[in-house]
């Protein structure tokens, strides 16, 4: 199926350009779930440590 005659646009690469743009999302969400979820462990254990240090004075 032909979207636009003068760019020669095809119902199939408008799809596989939808698919690379949400691989690609995918793939940076997925990347910024871990560094938050990294974040929160570094944060807890930041926590902790200073739960024993000011136990420790």
């Amino acid at each position: 199926m032909l979207l636009g005659t003068e760019h020669n646009i095809t119902a199939e690469y408008v799809t596989a350009i939808q698919r690379e743009y949400l691989y690609t999302l995918w793939g940076y969400t997925v990347a910024i779930s871990a560094a938050v979820a990294l974040q929160k462990r570094v944060g807890r254990a930041a926590s902790e440590l200073h739960r024993e240090t000011i136990w420790f004075r």
